[in-house]
C-alpha cells in the first residue's frame, strides 16, 4: 500500500519519559516498538488499560511529542521533518487545553481562529455551537462554563480546521447524555469519507458508533489491529443478556436460579449481566428467565460489538497480550489493586493482592 493509500504510518516508534528515582534519574518507556498503518477515511479507537501508552500515542500523532526512534508519517510527511506541515493538516482536541477565563466564548473562538489563520474556519465552529443548542452562550465569559460546556468549547475549535485528520482524546468527558447523542450525530454527518478520526474515550458505546476498527494496546505495545466487525473473534461469548431484577439480587440467588450460567454472570446493583457462547446457551438463559419471571422486570440480549472488547477478551487473546509484552522485555510490576479488582470482576482470576502473583485459575465464592 503506498503512503498517499495511508493517512498514518508507524514503525518501530518509541516514546520514553523521564522519572527520577531518588537519587538518580531514570527513563521509563511508555511506547515500545509501536507499528501499525491507518487508511485514510479510518476511524480507529485506541484501546488499553489506564497506563497503556493511548494518549501518549495520540499526542505523539499531533506532533505534541516527537518520537525518541522509529518512524511516523502523517499525510505522507516525516513528523521529524514536517512538524509544521502535519499541525497544518490534523486537529487534537484534548481536555487539557484551558483557556482564558475571563474572554467571552465568542472572543475565545477568534482568538484561536485567529491562531489558525489561515487554516481555520469560524462558521464551522459556529455551526457546530448551534447544532449543541450553545449559540446562546457566546457573550458568556468562560468562568461561568459547566465542565461540559467547556467541553463543547473545545471541540468547537479543533473543528474549526476541518483538518484530514482528528486526534479525539476524551472528548465526551463532561458531557450529560442527550449532547453525547447531539456530538455523535454530527460527526457522523459532518466528518467526510476522506477525514480520519483516531480517539481515545472510555465510554464504549461512544467508541462502537463513532468508529470502525481498533488499535489494541498494552504497556506499550501494539497488541492487535483489526476490524471493528470482527472483535467477535476476540471475544469469549457472542451474546450478553442484561436482566433487570426486581429486588437486588444475592450472587447464592443468582446461582440457584441459573446454575449453569455461574461462571459467565455479573452483578450490578439491581442488574444482572449473563454471557452466552452460542445459541444454544442463549435460549438456556432466556428459557431460565421466563420461568423465574417473577423476580424480573425486564431483560435484553444483545450482540456483541466493539464495547465488548472493554470487558471480556478471550483468555488466549489475554495469553497474547503477555506473550507479546514478554518478547518486547517489559519489566515485571505489581497490579495496581484497581487492576487487581477488574480482573476478578471480569475474569474469575483470583491473585494474592499482597504479592501481586496470579493464584491458578478457580470459581469465585
Amino acid at each position: 500500500m503506498s503512503k498517499e493509500e495511508n493517512a498514518i504510518i508507524a514503525r518501530k516508534l518509541s516514546k520514553r519519559f523521564p522519572r527520577k528515582v531518588f537519587p538518580r534519574l531514570e527513563y521509563f518507556d511508555v511506547l515500545r516498538d509501536v507499528s501499525f498503518s491507518i487508511k485514510k477515511g479510518e476511524r480507529v479507537a485506541l484501546i488499553g488499560s489506564n497506563g497503556s501508552g493511548k494518549t501518549t500515542l495520540l499526542k505523539t500523532m499531533a506532533t505534541i511529542y516527537l518520537p525518541d526512534s522509529g518512524d511516523l508519517l502523517i499525510n505522507g510527511y516525516d513528523v521529524y521533518k514536517h512538524a509544521e506541515k502535519i499541525a497544518s493538516h490534523t486537529t487534537l482536541i484534548s481536555p487539557a487545553l484551558d483557556f482564558q477565563k475571563k474572554l467571552t466564548l465568542r472572543q475565545t473562538l477568534r482568538f484561536f481562529h485567529s491562531i489558525q489563520a489561515p487554516y481555520g474556519e469560524l462558521d464551522i465552529a459556529l455551526d457546530f455551537l448551534k447544532r449543541m443548542h450553545m449559540e446562546y452562550l457566546l457573550d458568556k465569559r468562560l468562568e461561568s462554563f459547566s465542565e461540559g460546556q467547556k467541553a463543547i468549547t473545545r471541540i468547537a475549535i479543533g473543528m474549526m480546521k476541518n483538518p484530514d485528520i482528528f486526534f479525539l482524546d476524551e472528548i465526551t468527558t463532561g458531557l450529560d447524555v442527550n449532547r453525547k447523542e447531539d456530538l455523535v450525530d454530527f460527526l457522523k454527518e459532518n466528518i467526510s469519507s476522506e477525514q480520519t478520526i483516531v480517539m481515545v474515550d472510555h465510554d464504549p458505546l461512544i467508541v462502537e458508533r463513532i468508529c470502525d476498527s481498533y488499535i489494541l494496546l498494552s504497556r506499550g505495545v501494539v497488541v492487535k489491529q483489526g476490524r471493528a466487525k470482527d472483535i467477535g473473534k476476540e471475544l469469549a461469548y457472542k451474546y450478553e443478556v442484561m436482566v433487570i431484577m426486581k429486588d437486588r439480587p444475592e450472587f447464592d440467588e443468582i446461582v440457584m436460579l441459573f446454575p449453569d450460567q455461574a461462571d459467565d454472570v455479573l452483578i450490578d446493583g439491581h442488574v444482572v449481566y449473563f454471557r452466552a457462547e452460542d445459541e444454544d446457551e442463549l435460549y438456556s438463559i432466556i428459557e431460565r428467565l421466563r420461568l423465574n419471571r417473577e423476580t424480573i422486570t425486564k431483560y435484553v440480549v444483545s450482540l456483541v460489538d466493539l464495547s465488548n472488547i472493554y470487558h471480556a477478551l478471550k483468555p488466549e487473546t489475554i495469553n497474547e497480550i503477555r506473550t507479546v509484552e514478554d518478547e518486547k522485555g517489559l519489566p515485571e510490576r505489581t497490579p495496581t489493586f484497581d487492576e487487581l479488582q477488574e480482573i476478578i470482576r471480569l475474569f474469575g482470576i483470583m491473585i494474592d493482592t499482597k504479592s501481586g502473583v496470579k493464584i491458578p485459575p478457580r470459581k469465585l465464592p
